[in-house]
C-alpha cells in the first residue's frame, strides 16, 4: 500500500465503514469494514457483484452483493478498481461526499471512477468512466519579496557610470553615414555615370542593339556593334 483515503458513505449511525487503498502496482481496493457487521447504509452501498478469492487466506469465502433496495450491508469485503499502471499519488472524491472518485498516478494518468454498478466489469473489478493524461511539466513560480536579490551585473570591481561627463564626445562605430557623406557619395556616382556615358559615346556604336540575349530571372543583355557593322545581324557572318 502507498496511499489510503476514506470512501464516501452515509450510514444510519454516521460511521465511516469503507476506505480506499492504493497499491504500488496501481490497483485501487475499496475495503468494506462493515461488510459482515450488518451496518445499515443510506448512501454508498456495495455495488460489486462478486469478490475474488484471496490466495493468502484460503479460509476466506468470497462474499455476495447486497440485494437492491436492501439497507443491510453486503458480505463483500473487497472491491477492486483497475485502471492505473503506476503507483497512485492522489485519491479523492468530488466535494468529499459524492460517489465520483478521482485518482492520479506517478505517470500523470488521471482516472475518474463512477461508483456505479454500470462500471463493474465482467472481470470482477471496476473500470474508469473517464481517462486523461495530464501535462505537469509546466511550472509556475511565485516571487518571494523577502528573498535576497543576487546582483549579477556589474561584476565585483567594475563600476558603470549612470551618464557621461559634460563635454564627452561619444563615437558610435555602428552609426550610419551623415547627410553630408550621403550627398558626397551621390555626387561621386553622378560624375562616374557621366564619365561612363562619354566613354561609350566615343566607341561609335549603333543606336539599336546588335544582339539581345535573355538571361536568368527575366533579365536581358544587349550587345551593341560598331556603326560600320552590318545591321542584318550576325547571321551574315556565320
Amino acid at each position: 500500500p502507498v496511499l489510503v483515503t476514506f470512501h464516501t458513505g452515509h450510514t444510519l449511525l454516521g460511521l465511516q465503514t469503507s476506505f480506499i487503498v492504493g497499491l504500488a502496482n496501481g490497483t485501487l481496493v475499496k475495503w468494506n469494514t462493515a461488510s459482515r457487521s450488518g451496518e445499515r447504509f443510506v448512501v454508498g452501498p456495495t455495488h460489486a457483484k462478486s469478490e475474488p478469492s484471496n490466495p493468502f487466506d484460503a479460509s476466506l469465502i468470497p462474499g455476495q452483493p447486497r440485494p437492491r433496495g436492501d439497507l443491510f450491508g453486503a458480505t463483500i469485503c473487497r472491491e477492486f478498481f483497475q485502471g492505473h499502471d503506476a503507483p497512485p499519488r492522489f485519491m479523492g472524491f468530488v466535494n468529499r461526499c459524492s460517489e465520483m472518485l478521482y485518482s492520479l498516478d506517478e505517470s500523470n494518468q488521471l482516472r475518474l471512477w463512477s461508483y456505479d454498478p454500470s462500471h463493474f466489469s465482467g472481470f470482477g473489478w471496476y473500470v474508469p468512466s473517464e481517462r486523461f493524461t495530464l501535462d505537469l511539466r509546466s511550472v509556475a513560480f511565485n516571487a518571494d519579496r523577502n528573498a535576497p536579490v543576487d546582483v549579477l551585473f556589474p561584476p565585483p570591481g567594475v563600476s558603470v557610470p549612470s551618464e557621461p561627463k559634460p563635454g564627452t564626445v561619444i563615437h558610435d562605430d555602428l552609426a550610419g553615414p551623415t547627410d553630408d557623406e550621403i550627398l558626397e557619395l551621390y555626387l561621386d556616382f553622378l560624375l562616374l555615370q557621366e564619365q561612363e556615358l562619354a566613354s561609350v559615346k566615343e566607341l561609335g556604336l549603333q543606336d539599336r542593339p546588335w544582339l539581345v540575349k535573355e538571361m536568368e530571372r527575366g533579365r536581358y543583355m544587349e550587345i551593341y556593334a560598331p556603326r560600320d557593322f552590318p545591321v542584318d545581324g550576325p547571321a551574315q557572318h556565320q
